[in-house]
């Protein structure tokens, strides 16, 4: 039986079609513009670290190359994935176990130390749990006194 899912909503693509009183030549998608800046800051960064100065083709030095890099990032590349996507899921895909069982990594440690801490009321300790301290205490000093072996005594018989 298969369930319909709804995770196709979350993927619409929100897209503004202005700025304010600015009418964008196209609808611009919001990834699309958040990946533009990402580009674009770093690489005016960049040109005025180099030492290039803002002169009368600004453009095609300032604007173009980020906007170049944007639409490749944000252009379909492999299995319908986006190239932020593609790298993030071959990210995931190293970082992952290579095989699991039960829902766990196969390699696990030898060992797992599990701590807890249990609340009970200090005034009325769970008779169940009491008998069960005293039994686990007296196995204890069992375990923890060495075997002796009695002294065998010679068995004396009442005379008739």
């Amino acid at each position: 039986m298969d369930l319909p899912t709804y995770t196709n909503i979350w993927r619409i693509e929100k897209r503004l079609y202005k700025l304010y009183d600015l009418r964008l030549p196209m609808p611009l998608p919001l990834v699309q513009i958040g990946v533009f800046l990402g580009v674009f800051v770093p690489w005016i960064v960049l040109l005025r670290i180099v030492g290039i100065p803002f002169e009368s083709p600004w453009h095609v030095l300032y604007i173009v190359p980020p906007g170049v890099l944007t639409w490749l990032a944000t252009r379909p590349v492999i299995e319908g994935k986006r190239l932020t996507e593609l790298l993030l899921s071959q990210g995931r895909y190293l970082a992952e176990p290579r095989t699991w069982c039960r829902l766990t990594p196969i390699r696990e440690p030898r060992e797992v130390v599990i701590v807890a801490r249990v609340w009970r009321r200090a005034e009325a300790p769970a008779p169940a749990a009491a008998a069960e301290r005293a039994a686990i205490k007296s196995h204890r000093k069992a375990r923890q006194q060495p075997a002796t072996v009695p002294a065998t005594v010679p068995a004396t018989v009442p005379a008739a």
